[in-house]
C-alpha cells in the first residue's frame, strides 16, 4: 500500500475574497453568532469562492451554519483556540452542501445539543484539517444515504466524546464511551435472530439499523448489531451477529452513534478517506463504511470505542462496502477492532492493538465477540502484510468464510489466542458450560467452554455432535472461563465418543485450545492444540493451510 498525501490547506492559494468574520460582527460575547459568520460565507459564496476567517475564542450559534458554494475555506486559528459552539438543539453545528468546501483548525462543538458536530450532503472532493467534532447526540461526523459525498478527507482530524449510550444499572460504567450516557429500563432476552424486552422502550432510544446492544454482564456479554426496531420490546438482529446463547432478564446497553458515519446502503459516500486524526470516547464504533466503494484509512489512532473501532457494510441491509483499506492503531474498543459484516476486497495492514476487547465489562478474555470479525460474504480479504500476529496474543481473532488461507498456529499461554479460519461453516462464538454427560453441540465453528465446578471426564457419546457436519468442517476448542480441566477420550476409548484424538485422552485447562476437522469417518479428527502433547509435532509458528479440499498442516 502506498498513498502520496494531497497538499495541506493551509498551503492553497485561496481564491476569491478573504473575509474575517469577526468584521462581520463576530464576537464571543454574542449569545448567537449564527447571522454574523452565515454572512461572511455569504460574501465568500457571491465572490466565487475565498476564505472565512474566525479568530481566536468560542462562538455559540443557535442555528446550523450551511456552506453551499464551493471554494469556500472556512478557517480559525486552531482546533483549541477557536471553536463554534452549539447554543440549541439543531441538526448539525455545520452543515458542507456543496463540493470543494474546506474547513480547518477549529473545532465543532455539539455540546450535546446538536445531532451531529458536522454534516455533509452533496459534498465531494472537500477537506476537513485539523478540526475537532465533539459532543455530538450522535455521530460527529454524518454522512447521509443521499446527495453525492464522494472522495473527502479528513487530515489529522479529531472526534470524542460521541453519541449516546443507554445502560441498565448493571452494566459497566461507560461514561468515558460517549457524550452522554442515559438510564435504559427493563431487562432483556435474547433468542438468536431476536432481542425481546421486558420493560424495554426501544423506540424511544432512536436506534438506528447498524446500531448495537450489548447484552449481560461479566464473563459473558454479546454485542449484538440491530437490524430492525419492531416496537418498545422487539429488536430484529442482523444475521451475522445473531445471539448464540438463550438467556432472559438480562443487563444490557444500547450504543447509538459513532465518530465517523457514513449511513448503509448509499451508493454515493465512496473512497472518502482519514490522513492521521485521533478518534476517541464514540458510543458506538469510531468509524462506519456503508458507502458503496470504501474508505480509506492511513495511520489513524482509533482510542475507546463502545464497540468496534471500525464496521464496514451490512449484510442486513444489503449493502457491500467494497475495497475499504484500513492502515490504525485500534485500542480499547469494547467489542474489537474491526466489524466486517460485508465487505468484499478488505484490507487491513499493519494493525496494532493495545488493550483489548471488554476492558470495561472487567475481564480481559474475548469470548464474545472475536477480536476481527467478518461474515460469509467477506470472501475477498486482500494481503495481511504487515499485520503483527503476535500483537494479538491478547484478543481471539477469528475470519468467516474462508476469507483467506493461512492461519498462525499461535501460543495460547494467555487467554484468546487463537487465530481460526473456516471455510464454508458461519464461525462465531458460542458458549457451553458442559457436564461430565453433555453432549457438546457445536451449533458455530468455534466453541468457549466454561469449567467452574471441578475437572470433567467426558462421558457423553458422543462428547461432541457429529450430526450435520459434512467434511472439512473445522471446530475450534476453547478452555475460556473457570479453573478446572475438561479431558475428551478417543474413540477408541469410550465408543462413539466422535473424537479421533491420535491418543487416548486431550486434557483442556484454562486458555488452552484444540482445533479439529471433520473427516470422512464422520468424527472429529484432532489438528492441532495447545495442550503440553500436541499432535504431529505442532508448534508455534506452524500454519494451517486449506487448499480447498483438505487442510494440511506446515512446520515453520
Amino acid at each position: 500500500m502506498s498513498f502520496v498525501p494531497s497538499p495541506s490547506v493551509s498551503d492553497e492559494t485561496s481564491k476569491g475574497a478573504t473575509v474575517y468574520a469577526s468584521d462581520l460582527g463576530a464576537s464571543p460575547d454574542l449569545a448567537d453568532n449564527h447571522d454574523y459568520i452565515a454572512l461572511a460565507i455569504a460574501q465568500c459564496s457571491s465572490a466565487g469562492g475565498g476564505r472565512v476567517i474566525l479568530s481566536r475564542g468560542t462562538y455559540t450559534v443557535l442555528s446550523e451554519l450551511q456552506i453551499a458554494h464551493t471554494n469556500v475555506i472556512l478557517q480559525g486559528a486552531g482546533r483549541e483556540s477557536t471553536k463554534i459552539i452549539a447554543g440549541g438543539p439543531m441538526r448539525s453545528v455545520l452543515a458542507l452542501l456543496q463540493s470543494d468546501c474546506k474547513v480547518i483548525d477549529l473545532c465543532l462543538d455539539a455540546a450535546v445539543l446538536a445531532t451531529y458536530a458536522g454534516y455533509g450532503e452533496g459534498w465531494s472532493m472537500g477537506v476537513c484539517q485539523g478540526v475537532r467534532f465533539r459532543r455530538p447526540v450522535l455521530d460527529g461526523w454524518h454522512f447521509p444515504r443521499y446527495g453525492i459525498n464522494d472522495n473527502n478527507t479528513f487530515r489529522d482530524c479529531y472526534f470524542d466524546a460521541c453519541g449516546t449510550i443507554y445502560a441498565t444499572s448493571g452494566r459497566p460504567d461507560m461514561s468515558l464511551y460517549c457524550a452522554r450516557l442515559l438510564k435504559a429500563t427493563g431487562t432483556v432476552e435474547t433468542n438468536g435472530a431476536s432481542v425481546l424486552g421486558s420493560g424495554t422502550a426501544f423506540l424511544s432510544l432512536g436506534i438506528r439499523p447498524g446500531d448495537f446492544i450489548a447484552v449481560g454482564t461479566y464473563p459473558l456479554v454479546e454485542y449484538l448489531q440491530i437490524g430492525e426496531v419492531t416496537d418498545n420490546t422487539h429488536l430484529v438482529l442482523s444475521a451475522s451477529t445473531a445471539s448464540v446463547v438463550i438467556r432472559s432478564g438480562q443487563d444490557y446497553s444500547v450504543h447509538c452513534g459513532d465518530g465517523y458515519h457514513e449511513e448503509y446502503a448509499h451508493n454515493d459516500s465512496n473512497i472518502n478517506r482519514f490522513d492521521g486524526g485521533y478518534l476517541s470516547g464514540c458510543a458506538g464504533s469510531n468509524m462506519v463504511f456503508g458507502g458503496l466503494y470504501g474508505g480509506r484509512v492511513y495511520g489513524t489512532q482509533c482510542d475507546v470505542a463502545g464497540v468496534y473501532s471500525v464496521c464496514v457494510g451490512s449484510a442486513r441491509l444489503g449493502a457491500p462496502s467494497y475495497g475499504v483499506i484500513i492502515d490504525f492503531y485500534s485500542e480499547g474498543a469494547m467489542a474489537g477492532a474491526v466489524f466486517a459484516d460485508l465487505a468484499p476486497g478488505l484490507q487491513v495492514r499493519c494493525m496494532d492493538s493495545g488493550y483489548g476487547p471488554g476492558a470495561y465489562d472487567g475481564r480481559v478474555t474475548t469470548a464474545y465477540p472475536p477480536k476481527w470479525r467478518t461474515s460469509s460474504t467477506s470472501t475477498a480479504i486482500g494481503e495481511w502484510r504487515g499485520v503483527d500476529f503476535g500483537g494479538l496474543k491478547r484478543h481471539a481473532a477469528e475470519v468467516i468464510g474462508g476469507a483467506i488461507s493461512t492461519v498462525p498456529v499461535t501460543d495460547t499461554a494467555g487467554p484468546g489466542n487463537l487465530f481460526s479460519v473456516n471455510s464454508g461453516m458461519r464461525l462465531t462464538y458460542c458458549w457451553r458450560v458442559p457436564t461430565a454427560t453433555t453432549v457438546i453441540t457445536p451449533d458455530t465453528a468455534h466453541i468457549n467452554l466454561q469449567i467452574d465446578s471441578s475437572d470433567l471426564l467426558m462421558v457423553s457419546t458422543p462428547n461432541i455432535a457429529t450430526s450435520g457436519h459434512v467434511l472439512g468442517d473445522v471446530l475450534l476448542v476453547t478452555h475460556d472461563v473457570g479453573s478446572y480441566a475438561i479431558t475428551f477420550q478417543d474413540s477408541g476409548v469410550l465408543a462413539a465418543s466422535g473424537l479421533a484424538l491420535g491418543r487416548n485422552y486431550l486434557t483442556l485447562t484454562p486458555k488452552q485450545s484444540a482445533l479439529f476437522v471433520f473427516a470422512s469417518d464422520s468424527q472429529w479428527h484432532l489438528l492441532a492444540c495447545t495442550a503440553p502433547v500436541v499432535p504431529n509435532g505442532t508448534a508455534v509458528g506452524d500454519t494451517l493451510v486449506w487448499d480447498g479440499s483438505a487442510w494440511t498442516l506446515k512446520h515453520a
